[in-house]
């Protein structure tokens, strides 16, 4: 009896020792489904990269912009701005916003490589044939927006651009404001599209610097053509807002698309 029991354990020791391996099929039915988890979870992992590397540059130089306001409101001692010298009389208007004055006082505040005054469409964007910036719904936007007379640019030493419009009208006062364009990283990368790469800020006549539609609810802004809105009317104008409302990161219903 002895002898089948010996056999009988060898067959069983050599059964473990073989090592188990996949067929061909096993291989290619394993490899396809990666493929196919690959081509679902890659874009919006591309996309989350985007955003979050679009999110930090915009901390960034909102930082810069802010600093460079509090150090000219220190060099006034802290004044409101439309009491600094560059803010004159004109026509009867007693606060008119001087936009080449404020420039030669500001420059020093911001760490820019070159500094553009605007004449006759010369800014961030110097190829003007080469325009591309869209509004967050996906429309071109008129080149006159940053090419006229009262519009000035600086381009950072981080390659970002500043653009500087006077939209005050003829009374710079507490209620009203010039607006700060930042493309966080430079009019000569894409997407060159507001809520992604572009934001707006006011620079209030008493020294307040907020994002553009400070002013409305999370709600709001999404339903504001000139808001954060998902539809192809939005302009994107108010994104910022929406992301600092939401501590500084984008909503998970943020239209990117």
């Amino acid at each position: 009896m002895a002898e089948p029991l010996l056999y009988e354990k060898k067959r069983f020791s050599a059964r473990r020792g073989r090592k188990s391996a996949f067929t061909l099929a096993e291989v290619l039915i394993t490899l396809g489904i990666i493929g196919v988890v690959a081509a679902m979870t890659l874009p919006a992992l591309i996309q989350n990269y985007q955003k979050q590397v679009m999110l930090s540059q915009l901390k960034k130089n909102y930082a810069i912009l802010t600093q460079a306001v509090s150090m000219l409101k220190a060099e006034y001692d802290n004044v409101n701005p439309n009491q600094m010298p560059f803010v004159t009389s004109y026509w009867g208007h007693n606060k008119v916003f001087g936009t080449a004055a404020f420039v030669e006082v500001f420059n020093k505040y911001l760490p820019s490589s070159w500094d553009g005054v605007v004449q006759g469409g010369n800014h961030c964007f110097q190829d003007l044939d080469k325009w591309n910036v869209k509004a967050l719904g996906g429309y071109n936007l008129g080149k006159s927006y940053y090419s006229d007379g009262n519009t000035h640019s600086w381009i950072l030493n981080s390659g970002a651009c500043i653009t500087l419009r006077q939209d005050a009208g003829w009374e710079w006062n507490d209620d009203t404001a010039v607006k700060f364009i930042i493309d966080v990283n430079g009019s000569d990368r894409n997407p060159n599209q507001y809520g992604k790469d572009i934001y707006e800020f006011l620079w209030y006549g008493d020294g307040r610097l907020l994002p553009n539609k400070h002013n409305l609810t999370a709600d709001q802004i999404r339903s504001d053509w000139n808001g954060c809105m998902t539809t192809s009317r939005g302009s994107g104008e108010g994104c910022a807002t929406l992301i600092m409302q939401n501590g500084w990161s984008f909503p998970k219903d943020y239209p990117w698309k």
